[in-house]
């Protein structure tokens, strides 16, 4: 990728503290208005220093239903960004993502517990 493509990329994060007594979750995660396409995904949990904690994370255009991962392996790793990025290619249209999150079942129920989405995207110029 030269220079001038790399330019207008882009990093969005999405983080949610969850309810530890629940193991699937459901909810829609809103793009900024510039989002022309989406072109990886970071995802992580952060359970304090509970390392065997993970789950699967599944993502989709909220209106279109186009799956864009399905069922992605997500743990307590605290990997390197460029290690853990999924390369996907995926144009929003100005729509939302939902995501289906279940939980696996090592949890540290006295640290919190948080679901970390980051979205790379490019810019609509």
């Amino acid at each position: 990728m030269t220079f001038e493509e790399n330019k207008h990329v882009r990093l969005f994060g999405y983080s949610l503290v969850l309810d530890k007594s629940k193991r699937i979750f459901k909810d829609s995660i809103a793009l900024p208005s510039q989002v022309s396409e989406i072109t990886g995904i970071c995802a992580y949990l952060d359970n304090g220093t509970e390392h065997g904690c993970h789950g699967y994370l599944s993502l989709y255009n909220e209106k279109s239903n186009e799956q864009i991962i399905n069922t992605l392996r997500i743990a307590n790793d605290k990997g390197n960004f460029n290690d853990k990025l999924v390369y996907v290619a995926n144009f929003p249209n100005k729509n939302n993502i939902s995501y289906t999150f279940e939980l696996g079942k090592v949890v540290d129920k006295i640290q919190p517990l948080k679901l970390v989405v980051l979205i790379q995207y490019k810019e609509a110029i």
